[in-house]
């Protein structure tokens, strides 16, 4: 007999469906657990004026995010771009800036992604975002960096908030600038 100081023993079940039925508990315990992390793309996304896009992040391991509350945030400014709980989008936080302009994508949420899709891009959009995450047990977030380039014509790109200066003799230009968030004014020079 083992003596009374010794830890119980652990006893494997003999025949393989009662093994399997172990096996098939571990993993259900482990899936309840909310123990899950975000994962970014890992580098910066670049889009242009006007298009739309898609800022990718899911969850590791990936499990069902449908019943999770997902907060897209703006982390310079800490405002609400898209925030989604109990299956449902919940607009009264959302910041007016994005106000019809963001979709959660739901095609991917059963298998734990948190996609966020931004309608019409403007160069305000340029910045970071986080996605974060809260399940019962667990919380996790990963930011998204999100650089926005506008278009001129002749096909010149710039990233936006970086104004592009021509000098000449008698006068300068300023081409392709537009006013951030930070600007003072209607056509007012971004700060550098």
């Amino acid at each position: 007999p083992p003596s009374p100081a010794a830890p119980p023993q652990m006893r494997f079940p003999a025949s393989p469906r009662g093994l399997l039925s172990y096996l098939v508990t571990l993993h259900v315990l482990r899936l309840g657990s909310g123990v899950f992390r975000v994962v970014g793309p890992g580098h910066p996304l670049r889009a242009t004026v006007g298009q739309d896009v898609v800022l990718p992040c899911h969850l590791s391991p990936r499990v069902d995010a449908r019943r999770l509350e997902i907060w897209w945030i703006r982390n310079r400014f800490s405002e609400t771009v898209h925030h989604y709980q109990n299956g449902e989008d919940q607009d009264g936080e959302q910041s007016r800036d994005y106000r019809g302009r963001t979709e959660l994508v739901r095609a991917g949420l059963s298998n734990g992604n948190l996609d966020l899709r931004i309608l019409g891009l403007r160069p305000s959009d340029d910045g970071q975002y986080l996605c974060t995450v809260q399940g019962v047990a667990s919380y996790s977030e990963a930011a998204v960096d999100l650089e926005v380039a506008g278009v001129w014509p002749g096909g010149f790109r710039g990233r936006s908030g970086c104004p592009w200066v021509c000098v000449t003799l008698d006068l300068s230009w300023i081409l392709g600038c537009f006013p951030t968030p930070q600007s003072e004014g209607v056509g007012a020079l971004p700060q550098l």
